[in-house]
Order: C-alpha cells, then structure tokens, then sequence
C-alpha cells in the first residue's frame, strides 16, 4: 500500500484502512484489521481491481460527522467518481468472505459480494457519512452545479417502502411530485465500472439474464439518458430536477431476502455551487463557510 492512506474505527477494537496499491493488482485498496495486540484474526483485504487517477484523491474514505459508529463504510477509491458503500458486517467478519484462486493472496475482489457492497458513481465531500446516511454529488457539467444527493443505507427503512401498496405508491408519488421533491428506493444489485459502463449484479456473467431483465435495463438505460437530457443551465433547481417517485427493484426472483439496498433523496439546497463545502449530521446538511461569509444549515424534515 502506498504511504497515503485512511483509517476509521468501525467497533472499539477494530480498524479499516484505506489507501491504493503501487502493485499489481492496483487500484483502491480497503484493509480491516483489530487493534488488539491479542487477536490472531487475519486482517480483511478488499481490492477493487481497477482505478484511473488515484493521485487526485484526497480522502479515501468518508468521514463522519458523529461519534456513533455506522452501520456502513464509504471508500472513495476513484478520482473519476466511484465510490463503495460496505456493510460493516463484512468488514467486522459478521458476513463470511474468502480469496478465490484468482484473487491475489490474502484479498478479496470487492464484487464478489453483491449483498454487501455497492460501487455506484457518486463523489462525496469530506464529512459525508452520518449513521445511515451518506451524503453524495455528482457535477452536471452543463449546468455549472453539483446535483447533491443523501443515500439512507437504513435496511429497515427500505423494507417498510417496499412494502407499500401501489395505491400508498401513487399517493406517495403525487406528493413528491405536488413539492417538487424526488426520491428513489433501490433494490436492484449493480456496479458501475470505470468508463461509467454498468455492470449487472442481478445476473453476472456467465449467467445469462432473461429477455425480459436485459429489456427492463434497457429502458432503465433510456429513462436515465432522458433525465440528462432533460438538465439544463437553469437558475432554479426546480425547474432542473426532477421530481416524483422511483421504485428501482431487484427483479421478482431476487427480492426475498430484501438485497441491500437504499433509498435515495435529491436535495434541492439552492444557491449551493461547491459540493465539497457541504457536511452532513444526523439531522442536517451544512454549508461550511468560506472565509470572512456566512454558511447555511439545511435542516430535515
């Protein structure tokens, strides 16, 4: 591993360290180790196996703005917009994990653990994680702005939303639509690779998906090209985002047990131009103030 790296407590004895390796096979590396000198346990090495620009990050891990410890782990591992979400289980060994005969010795390839982690291209800002919930952006390049993002990892939370009724779904719906707010509920396992290119958890390779999921994605695919489409230079993030309700599910097959999912909520923070200023807390997100101005509290509701 290179000198640079991370580190945060996930329980009182143990430890996860992030960083990059300078050797094949590259790429962001995640380490879980315990910190009690008494503890024959053999750390816990995750490697994504691919990465771009690594010299440009500056935090490989999201940091939190509390002192509870969470139920998931950030590491930002690509300076091209990925991150991965970890359950801490996994890191903990709650969850089993094993080297296969093609991973390098002593390590784990991250997805290989579909249920417990997610790569998706999002990029955080320095104080992003509070208990379940991890603060996020991306940066629409046409419009000069950060589109800002909470992901709520919150498993019971997600269950309780899958089980609304289509009529609780439709009501639902209108209401975001009525206050122009938009959230997504994700239960569909996938992984966005380094070209931005999406890799399908639900049947990886060698399965072969049915017609029927590969069409599903298809028009996934089209509706989210749609929504980029649809962005522009506008001053108001009404007019820009979005609104209403998504429901983004593991195909019928693949729903029992719930897989590890979130629900994602598109904030409209107006007037916020530089992502990487913005914290969040368990019951807000903060402007952090440049010098000599004021910063902003966004409360939730």
């Amino acid at each position: 591993m290179q000198h640079e790296a991370d580190f945060q407590y996930i329980s009182p004895l143990k430890i996860v360290l992030a960083g990059r390796l300078a050797f094949p096979p590259c790429g962001g590396v995640l380490c879980a180790f315990s910190v009690n000198a008494e503890d024959e346990e053999e750390p816990r090495m995750f490697y994504q196996g691919e990465h771009t620009d690594p010299d440009s990050i500056t935090n490989y891990l999201g940091q939190t703005s509390t002192s509870i410890l969470g139920s998931v782990v950030v590491h930002n591992h690509d300076s091209d917009s990925r991150i991965t979400i970890f359950k801490s289980e996994l890191l903990l060994g709650d969850i089993p994990s094993f080297a296969t005969s093609r991973d390098p010795p002593g390590m784990r390839e991250v997805w290989n653990y579909p249920n417990d982690t997610r790569t998706l291209n999002f990029e955080v800002p320095f104080l992003s994680v509070a208990a379940t919930r991890v603060l996020v952006y991306r940066q629409d390049e046409r419009a000069e702005r950060p589109i800002i993002f909470v992901l709520d990892f919150d498993q019971t939370l997600l269950a309780a939303l899958l089980s609304k009724q289509p009529s609780e779904r439709a009501e639902w719906n209108a209401q975001l639509v009525d206050s122009c707010a938009q959230v997504k509920v994700v239960t569909r396992r996938f992984n966005i690779g380094v070209e931005g290119e999406i890799w399908d958890a639900e049947y990886p390779w060698p399965q072969q998906a049915p017609p029927e999921w590969e069409a599903h994605l298809d028009t996934i695919l089209k509706e989210d090209e749609d929504e980029d489409e649809y962005m522009d230079d506008s001053d108001s993030d009404d007019e820009v985002l979005p609104s209403g309700l998504e429901y983004d599910e593991a195909p019928e097959e693949h729903r029992e047990p719930v897989p590890f999912g979130y629900v994602q909520t598109t904030l409209r923070l107006e007037g916020v131009a530089d992502a990487e200023r913005l914290a969040i807390t368990q019951h807000a997100v903060i402007e952090i103030p440049e010098l000599g101005k004021n910063g902003r509290v966004f409360y939730f509701d």
